[in-house]
């Protein structure tokens, strides 16, 4: 199941993309400006994708506590791009094993989706698709992570977890759709990258198996 999923995902990725338009769907009422001229910030961050118990997982992170606008937030694996990456694919991946532990060698990167502006933070996100074979053994890094949430993709797909509800952003008080993940709340940004990702996992579903071969048939 796990293997022919994700060479459906391999070929729905290098289609075009279902883009912002998806996004706006999960965008908050306001998006926080940021006031800043400076170029938008480089970073990208990895949609991990696994199997586990006979379902395919990704995971996310819920981050520390901390003085800065990302404080306590759900989000995927990732960070700002630092001079010692090759590339944003390289970010992805050593942000990932910094944050919770996953060693880049084990992971196979199958294609990227939309970026995404963050105006409160100024960064411009690459999301990047990636997966490994098993389920990986997680070990955050407690400065950075508080913890981590596995999450199953066919809950997210349900309509049920797709809600609304309030946040404060900067002593702003607005209104953002979210995902209802296990009574975790992901909105924002990080729900904008979900939705088009979503989409394009709903059209892999969808899509012709005569694209993949398959070595039983012949």
């Amino acid at each position: 199941m796990f293997d022919n999923f994700i060479e459906k995902l391999k070929y729905q990725l290098k289609q075009e993309l279902p883009g912002e338009k998806v996004q706006q769907i999960m965008s908050p009422s306001l998006r926080v400006n940021n006031d800043s001229n400076k170029p938008p910030i480089k970073s990208s961050v990895l949609i991990l994708l696994y199997p586990f118990d006979n379902d395919i997982y990704t995971v996310l992170i819920k981050r520390a506590k901390y003085n800065g606008v990302h404080s306590s937030q759900i989000s995927f694996p990732g960070g700002k791009y630092e001079n010692i990456d090759k590339n944003l694919t390289h970010t992805a991946l050593r942000e990932t094993y910094e944050e919770i532990g996953v060693n880049p060698d084990l992971i196979n990167i199958i294609g990227q989706i939309s970026p995404i502006y963050v105006p409160v933070s100024n960064y411009k996100a690459q999301p990047f698709i990636g997966y490994t074979a098993v389920k990986p053994n997680f070990k955050i890094d407690t400065i950075e992570v508080n913890n981590i949430i596995n999450l199953k993709i066919k809950e997210l797909q349900k309509n049920k977890n797709k809600q609304t509800g309030y946040f404060t952003v900067e002593n702003q008080k607005i209104e953002a759709p979210y995902y209802n993940a296990n009574g975790n709340k992901i909105w924002g940004a990080t729900a904008m990258v979900l939705s088009e990702f979503l989409k394009i996992v709903k059209q892999a579903e969808l899509s012709n198996s005569s694209h993949f071969y398959n070595p039983y048939t012949v």
